[in-house]
């Protein structure tokens, strides 16, 4: 493996994806170009990539993100172009214009994955990767007692934190619990995308009995305080479905695990079939914000809470879209063209949503949300192509029967993917999301580790 400059742009990239934003920056273009801290390695390393003349290894799966990127675009595409007289202008916007933005994300998003797969085949291990994740895991973990310190005691522990809130992305508003990088507690939940995966995978490949001895159990149990404190719905839901695949890991329950993907899977798509049918009943203030039912529920229903109005406003409008053209879709990007028509008039209670309807940002994309973003871009057609592209990974998913040796990768992405199924319906997108691209690429590493290494791979027994 390659030490040089390249490993350390890398190893840099790797140690900032759990952070976010981590530093208090404005530059043109943040949100496109620098949406993560580790963008400021990320994009230099793609540079140098390309120029490394070392052999690229194409695995199966990355062959089929080329193939999906591919399909997306031109679908996109051609989909704009036929709509471009129908539609016409919109805030300043034309059909052509607005998919360009979406397919660029999107070309972006296989870049990631590129990287990712070119990274541990030419500049780490999988060994030195672990290092840095530990090293991430410290500094969480300092932040997040920092700041639980700074709500529950104050004096010089929120001294300290106001005064590392000058230099570093930090919320100023602590009114519930730890949020680490993140601006909301919710944010807090995309450690069980990552973080939180591979301290599990590494107690299972561990001696989980040696307590005293096992650091990474000590490590993950100290999160815990912090994801109760948050008082956050996504996080504890997540946290919950974590603690239902480990079990099912662990005792390698293969039918329960194949249960708990299913029910993720249809917990998030009744939320946002619910949402395109105008089904859900909604609450306000009445309801005791601090009681378990609206942590768990009641959020998602709460018309006071304009952040969530917000996320679930691009929801109606992709279901609706996708109902309406169920075989076709829209086109990615496209979406805002039926925002105004679809959205409920009770969701112009929130800012932000008067400032989508209102066209003062450009025409609305589809939102943040994978599964409804797909289903009105691409609808049924889209979602075949997507069963062909999800096929290459089925066997990285399913634990095989009487499976033995497990890759902690392999273990992580598992994890990953019961929180994705149901978090991907109301939220979750891939899109300018590092860390889920990461995720993504760990069985794509695995497969280009097989090419390079004959399976020289770390591995559980558990």
């Amino acid at each position: 493996m390659n030490n040089g400059f390249e490993a350390k742009l890398y190893k840099a990239y790797l140690f900032f994806l759990p952070f976010g934003y981590f530093m208090k920056y404005e530059l043109p273009l943040q949100g496109y170009l620098f949406s993560m801290f580790s963008c400021f390695f990320f994009w230099p390393g793609c540079f140098l990539m390309f120029f490394n003349k070392s052999k690229k290894y194409c695995p199966p799966l990355l062959k089929g993100w080329q193939n999906m990127t591919l399909f997306q675009s031109i679908y996109t595409f051609a989909l704009a172009s036929i709509l471009f007289m129908p539609l016409g202008p919109l805030n300043g916007e034309n059909t052509i214009r607005a998919c360009i933005g979406m397919i660029i994300f999107g070309i972006v998003v296989l870049l990631n994955i590129s990287y990712n797969v070119y990274a541990f085949t030419h500049l780490i291990t999988w060994n030195q990767a672990e290092k840095i994740f530990r090293k991430s895991i410290y500094v969480l973990l300092f932040v997040g007692y920092l700041q639980l310190a700074s709500i529950r005691v104050g004096g010089p522990f929120s001294a300290l934190y106001h005064a590392l809130g000058t230099v570093f992305f930090l919320s100023e508003e602590l009114d519930r619990g730890a949020q680490f990088f993140g601006s909301e507690a919710s944010a807090v939940a995309t450690l069980f995308l990552f973080i939180i995966p591979y301290l599990i995978a590494k107690v299972l490949h561990s001696n989980f009995f040696d307590v005293w001895k096992n650091k990474d159990l000590l490590l993950l149990v100290l999160f815990v305080p912090l994801f109760i404190t948050s008082n956050s719905s996504s996080v504890l839901m997540s946290m919950a479905m974590v603690v239902a695949v480990t079990i099912c890991l662990f005792l390698r329950y293969r039918g329960f695990y194949k249960v708990c993907l299913v029910c993720s899977l249809l917990a998030g798509m009744s939320v946002a079939v619910a949402y395109g049918l105008g089904d859900m009943k909604f609450q306000g203030k009445s309801v005791d914000q601090e009681s378990l039912d609206y942590i768990l529920l009641g959020k998602i229903t709460d018309t006071e809470n304009h952040s969530t109005m917000m996320r679930s406003s691009s929801i109606v409008n992709d279901m609706k879209i996708f109902f309406k053209y169920p075989i076709t879709g829209v086109g990615d990007g496209l979406q805002g063209y039926w925002y105004n028509e679809n959205l409920p008039i009770i969701y112009l209670a929130s800012t932000e949503v008067q400032d989508l309807a209102s066209g003062k940002n450009g025409i609305a994309d589809g939102g943040g949300a994978y599964f409804p973003l797909m289903l009105s871009a691409y609808g049924l057609i889209g979602v075949f192509f997507l069963f062909l592209f999800l096929g290459g990974y089925k066997q990285y998913i399913i634990p095989k029967r009487h499976e033995k040796n497990v890759t902690i990768p392999i273990v992580m992405f598992r994890i990953f993917i019961c929180v994705f199924l149901s978090s991907a319906w109301f939220g979750l997108g891939i899109r300018q999301n590092f860390v889920v691209c990461f995720v993504l690429s760990l069985p794509i590493i695995y497969q280009a580790t097989l090419m390079t290494t004959k399976k020289k791979e770390v591995t559980y027994n558990g």
